[in-house]
């Protein structure tokens, strides 16, 4: 048995699976602690298993950045997800740490990685190409919003103009009778 779960991973589950799979868990041990990993927020399985954590007093913290292996005798809980990156971006960094990886939106079955699996790299922006929040703001500024107005939009508002027109001197016409 496990001292300690990772959670990541961005799958679509329901509050339910979440709640009866990770329960089973922390009934084998009462000692268990979770750690919520998500690069960026956390996703929704993972918001529902803090508020179940919180609910019944159990250890876990959140870390906003790719889940890292750091403790001994740790699994890691992926909230699968075949069309998100993050999910094989778990699954290695689990392989790399040498822990088991599971499903938790398909009843925590064992994921098994092949052994050519990496994690994805942020990309990594060279420092010539880096904006301060200053100059992306004056770049902003310098945008003309009619330089990207759509041909057909300026069509479609033109032909409005000259409809608008045409029924305003219609409509006096007709209130002058």
């Amino acid at each position: 048995m496990y001292d300690h779960i990772i959670v990541t991973g961005n799958g679509k589950t329901s509050r339910a699976n979440v709640e009866a799979l990770v329960d089973d868990y922390i009934h084998a041990n009462p000692k268990l602690t979770f750690t919520l990993a998500n690069p960026v927020r956390l996703s929704e399985g993972q918001v529902w298993l803090k508020q179940y954590l919180a609910d019944k007093n159990i250890a876990f913290e959140v870390e906003l950045f790719d889940p890292k292996v750091t403790k001994e005798n740790s699994a890691m809980f992926i909230l699968w997800d075949d069309d998100d990156p993050e999910s094989l971006s778990s699954l290695a960094i689990a392989k790399e740490g040498g822990i088991p990886a599971f499903d938790l939106t398909d009843g925590l079955n064992a994921l098994v990685p092949q052994e050519s699996i990496k994690a994805v790299q942020a990309p990594v922006i060279p420092e010539q190409e880096q904006m301060t929040e200053e100059e992306s703001e004056a770049d902003d500024d310098d945008e003309d919003p009619e330089e990207f107005e759509d041909p057909l939009y300026e069509a479609v508002r033109i032909i409005a103009d000259i409809f608008a027109e045409a029924i305003g001197k219609e409509l006096k016409r007709v209130l002058k009778k």
